[in-house]
């Protein structure tokens, strides 16, 4: 079955600007005409939230196989319940991380790139990946923790 929209996914280190980049660019196609959404990976579906909730902001990394393992069922559930759809709507759909992050980041620990593939097999082929390249140093600096400092926020907590 062919697909009727575009379909793009933006890549890149975390804190290079993907989702910025992502989000501006469905806001500049949905300015000019075009029917355009923004989507994630993980997603907002069920197995997206517990991949927030319990792999990537939990105390103790799981096996970096069932992280691939959810990973890919996540996208199983992204593509056939959200992106699909949207591109049989002749929608324009960017989505903010796709497979090409289980291939760097499972890979980079240790899994199999073919193996990684296998079980994205249904990981429909992107009209365009981007790959945002931001200096490592960059990155780090932007995922720094921010300091909270005791300015207005805590003069105005202990005036209350």
């Amino acid at each position: 079955m062919r697909k009727k929209g575009v379909f793009i996914c933006i890549e890149g280190l975390d804190g290079c600007g993907k989702t910025t980049q992502a989000k501006l660019l469905v806001k500049k196609l949905q300015n000019v005409g075009h029917r355009a959404m923004y989507t994630a990976e993980p997603s907002k579906g069920k197995i997206g939230k517990f991949i927030k909730k319990y792999c990537l902001h939990g105390g103790k990394r799981i096996s970096t196989v069932v992280e691939a393992l959810l990973f890919a069922a996540d996208r199983y559930e992204h593509v056939t319940t959200e992106i699909i759809p949207a591109l049989n709507e002749e929608k324009i759909v960017v989505s903010d991380r796709y497979v090409y992050s289980s291939l760097a980041y499972q890979g980079a620990a240790g899994i199999n790139l073919d193996w990684i593939e296998t079980i994205n097999q249904h990981a429909i082929e992107p009209d365009l990946a981007l790959f945002i390249d931001v200096e490592p140093k960059t990155v780090v600096q932007r995922l720094k923790p921010q300091k909270v400092g005791y300015g207005k926020l805590g003069n105005s907590a202990q005036s209350t």
